[in-house]
């Protein structure tokens, strides 16, 4: 189960907080949720904490918001792995989550 949480500040940009995993059917879920954010006008923002777990779908999800401008922002230690060593090549130009401050 993913759950995402939207977050809105007057000021800044739009946050999105994923709890859970990142797999099968959630990401397609997290996939239709966040298209209108990340094609808008407003920066996003995806805090990553509290994420057990991604598949590849999931990976591929994540590399495709950073892609989009999306920031992604603290990041599980498993989850930088892998998406800084990840193989496919969808996923071969990713970089590290954004370190938290």
């Amino acid at each position: 189960m993913l759950r995402i949480s939207l977050i809105r500040n007057k000021t800044g940009p739009v946050v999105l907080r994923f709890e859970g995993n990142m797999t099968g059917p959630w990401v397609e879920e997290a996939q239709r949720f966040c298209q209108p954010l990340i094609h808008g006008d407003e920066p996003v923002r995806i805090d990553l904490e509290e994420v057990g777990f991604a598949d590849r779908a999931g990976l591929e999800f994540l590399t495709m918001l950073q892609q989009r401008e999306a920031m992604l922002e603290n990041c599980p230690a498993f989850l930088k792995a892998q998406l800084n060593s990840a193989r496919q090549p969808s996923l071969a130009n990713a970089t590290a989550c954004a370190a938290a401050g």
